[in-house]
C-alpha cells in the first residue's frame, strides 16, 4: 500500500445503534435463557438438571427447589444464571466486535489497493486521459 494511502479508522466499528442492538439481543438471549433454566428447575425439581445445578449453585441442594416458596428461588436462580450467562455472553460480543472490525479493515485495505493499482494502470495507458 502506498505511504499516501490513509484508511479513515473511524469508519470500522459498526454504528451505535447496531452495537447497541446486538448487545440488547445479547442481553435478552442470556436473561431469557437463565429464567428458562429456574423455569425448567421449577417445573422438574428432581430432574438430573435440578440436581446438578442444585448441588453446583445453591446452598441446600434440589431440595431447596421443591419446598416451600420454591418458585421464588427458582426464580431468582434463573435471574442470578442469566446474569451469569450475559457475562459470557460479552465474550461473545468483544468476538464479534473484534471480527466486524477486522473484516471492515480488511475491506478498505483492498479497496485502498484498487484504487492504487487503477492509478497505475491508468498512468502506464498513453492513450487515455
Amino acid at each position: 500500500m502506498l505511504p499516501d494511502a490513509q484508511i479513515d479508522f473511524s469508519s470500522l466499528l459498526p454504528s451505535k445503534r447496531h452495537l447497541w442492538r446486538v448487545a440488547a439481543v445479547i442481553l435478552g438471549a442470556s436473561l431469557i435463557a437463565g429464567l428458562m433454566l429456574g423455569l425448567c428447575i421449577f417445573y422438574w425439581p428432581h430432574g438430573a438438571l435440578a440436581d446438578e445445578l442444585g448441588k453446583t449453585f445453591v446452598a441446600g441442594g434440589p431440595a431447596v427447589f421443591s419446598a416451600p416458596g420454591g418458585g421464588l428461588v427458582a426464580l431468582e436462580a434463573g435471574i442470578v444464571w442469566g446474569i451469569c450467562l450475559a457475562f459470557v455472553a460479552a465474550f461473545m460480543y468483544t468476538a464479534w466486535l473484534i471480527y466486524s472490525v477486522t473484516k471492515r479493515y480488511n475491506d478498505l485495505v483492498a479497496q485502498e489497493k484498487m484504487k492504487a493499482y487503477r492509478r497505475t494502470i491508468e498512468g502506464k495507458r498513453p492513450d487515455r486521459n
